[in-house]
């Protein structure tokens, strides 16, 4: 798979998949969303259609326990 360097603030957060991903590929997945890049298509100079998967529940779960690490950092209550 081939794996784009990202930005810090998106790694994990978002993955890039040049995969041919499936839902069942997705389930559990801790990122909030996957980007497809096979299915990117540039339509014209203005626009662009992309495919995005994710797991609802496990994505938002995960993105939950990260707030929640952050304020506690933030309010001294955890040490990096």
């Amino acid at each position: 798979m081939h794996t784009p360097s990202l930005n810090v603030h998106a790694q994990g957060v978002l993955r890039v998949t040049s995969d041919y991903p499936v839902s069942r590929d997705i389930v559990c997945d801790k990122h909030s969303c996957i980007f497809d890049e096979k299915a990117f298509q540039v339509v014209n100079d203005t626009t662009f259609m992309c495919t995005l998967w994710y797991d609802n529940e496990w994505g938002y779960a995960n993105r939950v326990v990260d707030s929640a690490m952050h304020m506690a950092k933030v309010d001294g209550i955890l040490v990096s």
